[in-house]
């Protein structure tokens, strides 16, 4: 009832690139209106890291189905119920009566079948007093998607999340003005197989990011990144394993990614490591990798280490920075007059002859 009323934003938080306020609005409260916030699809023993593809080998044992919303509503809401479907498998959750301005929480753990596909999920709002296709249905709805996969692991869920929900950005060896070495970008994994192998890994390329421009990538110990990435580790320098220097070429430019392979499959115990692309500073030849910022995520789900004065930083999104696993492996022979490498391989077999050869390659299933 007032004839002048002020506004005041106040920021709480502890640290930032910055802060912005857009789409300002002042709103009548409506009767009847339950929205949600926040869905969740979280292997439980993922540390809170959600992963848009992982490989039916690494697939946790539970998951955690969630959602969190409010009721902006004016009146209390009753029959308020949270309903998840992927189609394979769907859940209902009943809340119950809800009243004004309190918060929408369902979660529970659940133990879905999985199996090789792309799954879409809808999680979905409702209460006895809100009409679906209503005024206000518009905000009761969210959708997830994810995908299991035999042979790729990532975080983001670039080609897996609908792309009109798509939040993205990008890091690479031009971010910061004060790194003129090399910038290493790190995305966590958790590994389970008992015989988990790495051939190598893919790296989803932002505009910005030029024709032989050089990175290498590895795999690190946490640990060792935590500890702002000082230290040895089977006589490396904090990694297990690391790729040859990498110069980008016009078909990953053209392609939007590059596959970038050990010498060999590297072969990691149980265990939560992060795979890491070390940029290097090359003048108006930037390496840039795409952060998708879609799915709410942990701090530590991906880092950034800075050559230049030696520390590591959270970036807390999801770098395009992807695990390649085994899906084809090569049948070791006794003739040593040739070498098969990567082995296993997903998309590129190199053979090397250590003599003269005057015949036929054939590569067979």
């Amino acid at each position: 009832g007032q004839s002048e009323v002020y506004i005041r934003f106040n920021w709480t938080g502890t640290w930032g690139y910055a802060w912005f306020i857009d789409d300002f609005k002042i709103l009548e409260q409506p009767e009847n209106d339950v929205l949600l916030n926040t869905e969740v699809f979280v292997g439980v023993n993922n540390e809170g890291i959600e992963y848009g593809r992982t490989p039916v080998a690494q697939l946790d044992d539970s998951y955690e189905v969630a959602a969190y919303g409010e009721n902006f509503g004016s009146a209390t809401q009753t029959n308020v119920a949270v309903d998840v479907d992927f189609g394979s498998f769907a859940y209902n959750y009943v809340v119950g009566d809800v009243a004004s301005t309190e918060a929408i929480e369902v979660s529970n753990v659940e133990t879905p079948a999985l199996s090789v596909g792309l799954y879409e999920g809808t999680y979905t709002v409702s209460s006895t007093e809100e009409v679906a296709g209503g005024d206000n249905y518009g905000n009761n709805s969210l959708v997830r998607n994810f995908e299991v996969t035999t042979d790729i692991y990532s975080q983001d869920g670039i080609g897996v999340q609908p792309n009109d929900i798509l939040t993205l950005g990008s890091l690479g060896s031009n971010s910061f003005s004060s790194e003129l070495s090399n910038t290493v970008l790190a995305t966590m994994y958790h590994m389970r197989d008992a015989e988990n192998q790495v051939n190598g890994v893919q790296v989803a390329l932002a505009s910005g990011s030029a024709e032989g421009a050089e990175l290498t990538v590895s795999i690190i110990d946490t640990a060792t990144f935590f500890a702002n990435g000082i230290g040895a580790i089977n006589g490396v320098n904090g990694n297990y394993a690391e790729s040859n220097i990498y110069a980008l070429t016009a078909d990953d430019i053209a392609n939007g990614f590059a596959n970038i392979y050990f010498d060999a499959p590297i072969t990691l115990a149980p265990n939560a490591y992060f795979v890491a692309a070390n940029c290097y500073y090359i003048e108006d030849q930037a390496v840039r990798i795409l952060d998708d910022q879609t799915v709410a995520q942990p701090w530590y789900s991906s880092m950034i280490h800075l050559v230049s004065d030696g520390n590591s930083y959270s970036n807390g999104n999801a770098l395009a920075i992807r695990v390649l696993s085994g899906s084809s492996s090569i049948e070791e022979t006794m003739n040593n007059t040739f070498n098969v490498y990567p082995n296993p391989a997903t998309d590129i077999i190199n053979v090397e002859f250590s003599e003269n050869f005057n015949g036929t390659v054939s590569v067979l299933d």
